[in-house]
């Protein structure tokens, strides 16, 4: 018997099963595409995350000019109630000033999370230069090493 159609019962049968087989490959499909956009977000936010580190790891300075960095990078997310949208600008990138903002926030609200830290000491390249004469073996120190190339002998 066949219906309005005219299909056989076993004709429908393979219709839908071939219907079937189709719906379960655009699931597959579907799953596939959704695991690599799920692998993709993942790694927009690791970066995300590792740009703010980087800035995170860069002291700021206080009302006083003391330069201060904090300790534990995730304490401006733990401690701080800092969630990783609250530093993204509408582009969708760390914004670097909302990271500077959410820092001295934070430095004021705990400041027992941040270290103090020194500014560094600019270097002087004349003591560098006597200092590697005198440690490179066998080279004179002082001012006759320096211009001989550190070849000179005593």
């Amino acid at each position: 018997m066949a219906d309005d159609d005219g299909l056989t019962p076993e004709q429908l049968r393979e219709q839908l099963t071939a219907a079937r087989g189709e719906a379960a490959r655009y699931r597959t499909q579907l799953r596939d595409v959704e695991a690599e956009r799920d692998g993709a977000f993942e790694r927009v936010i690791a970066f995300q995350r590792s740009e703010i580190d980087h800035q995170l790891a860069v002291p700021i300075k206080d009302a006083n000019g003391k330069l201060w960095l904090l300790e534990q990078a995730d304490d401006l997310f733990a401690v701080g109630g800092v969630d990783l949208p609250d530093l993204l600008g509408e582009d969708g990138d760390v914004d670097g000033d909302l990271v500077r903002e959410a820092l001295e926030k934070l430095l004021t609200e705990r400041p027992r999370l941040f270290e103090e830290k020194l500014p560094e000491m600019p270097r002087d390249p004349v003591a560098e230069a006597l200092n590697r004469t005198r440690i490179g073996g066998g080279g004179a120190g002082g001012w006759a090493g320096l211009l001989s190339g550190g070849n000179a002998r005593n």
